[in-house]
């Protein structure tokens, strides 16, 4: 048991550092990142044998699952990968029962939106962020 443990957890930190990377590559300024407690699961859409587009699911403390660190390479934007990979989450979502499911995205990616929108979601609100320097 202690070395399929060890193997398990060895597996889990490759997972991690893809993970990882890959949001360090195709999307920076993601808010949640692995080894965040909150997060449920990660999942992903791939391109033939490669990862196209990668996100989480989450359950904040207050119990409100969301939609993260929502990423698709540089190369393969464009191409469908985020709305496949975020209707595939809202389904494991409805077949986990949970009744909503909310997400942020900056205001000037409007790719996003628009994926976001083709997949069911609506705009309840804009919010505005601030930051010091």
């Amino acid at each position: 048991a202690d070395h399929h443990d060890d193997q398990k957890q060895k597996r889990r930190s490759v997972d991690d550092d893809f993970i990882g990377d890959f949001l360090t590559e195709h999307a920076p300024h993601s808010q949640v990142w692995p080894g965040n407690q909150e997060i449920v699961n990660w999942f992903g859409v791939r391109d033939g044998a490669e990862w196209a587009s990668i996100g989480a699911l989450v359950r904040w403390e207050s119990g409100l699952h969301v939609l993260a660190s929502v990423a698709t390479r540089g190369d393969l934007r464009g191409r469908g990968f985020a709305a496949a990979l975020v209707g595939g989450i809202v389904n494991e979502t409805w077949r986990r029962s949970v009744s909503i499911l909310g997400l942020g995205v900056e205001h000037e990616n409007l790719a996003a939106q628009r994926t976001y929108e083709r997949v069911g979601f609506t705009v309840l609100a804009n919010f505005t962020s601030y930051a010091l320097p």
